[in-house]
């Protein structure tokens, strides 16, 4: 496909992908420039769903391309697709696989609940002792990331710093868990202070009459 026919980008869809560190992405354009995009890149309904890294680097050199289709029974599928994808990569972060992960769950839960279904023609005694699909546990089952890891990420999305984030999702050699212990020993240094300087701000009365 030539590059001045490129697939449409659907927000959702690119935003479901960790960011290459900026190595990784380095040596992507040096070899595609070397050697040609030689990986397809796959769309569903003319939109991307893999190879937006790829289609950023042709498009910038004025390269071709080409392109596979893939059916989705719909856009939910097409994210549940997406994320597993990026599982295959080698370099890429804790994070980046916990923030998949919790996205995965999310992507999931209408499946779960679908599959599950509403049936009332089913007997009640075959059901009984049925454990209904967990989607979060499927999804960090999948992503290959422990409880502790997730909430240490958690801690960091929520908590952390702009840079501390970024750097995270996409630097390998920076340490999800290191990190998350950084912002919990920040989090007791301002709390101490904060109670320090409320303490000090606070009149203290002399007690009138005899006192020991």
């Amino acid at each position: 496909l030539p590059h001045s026919m490129n697939p449409k980008i659907n927000p959702k869809f690119h935003d479901l992908i960790p960011p290459l560190s900026p190595e990784e992405l380095s040596q992507l354009e040096a070899n595609i420039v070397a050697d040609g995009c030689r990986d397809p890149l796959v769309t569903w309904n003319g939109a991307l769903v893999d190879g937006h890294n790829r289609l950023d680097i042709c498009t910038r050199h004025k390269l071709s391309f080409k392109t596979v289709e893939r059916g989705f029974k719909d856009e939910n599928e097409a994210c549940v697709w997406i994320i597993r994808n990026q599982f295959g990569r080698r370099n890429i972060t804790l994070a980046a696989r916990c923030q998949l992960a919790e996205k995965l769950a999310a992507a999931l839960k209408p499946q779960a609940k679908e599959n599950q279904g509403t049936r009332s023609d089913i007997p009640s005694i075959l059901t009984k002792g049925f454990k209904p699909i967990d989607s979060r546990e499927q999804a960090s089952k999948e992503a290959g990331v422990s409880v502790g890891s997730m909430a240490a990420y958690k801690l960091v999305k929520t908590e952390g710093t702009a840079a501390e984030k970024a750097l995270v999702l996409s630097d390998p050699n920076i340490k999800l868990h290191r990190v998350a212990k950084d912002i919990k020993d920040r989090k007791v240094k301002q709390l101490y202070e904060t109670r320090v300087i409320s303490s000090a701000a606070k009149k203290h009365d002399v007690p009138s009459g005899p006192f020991d």
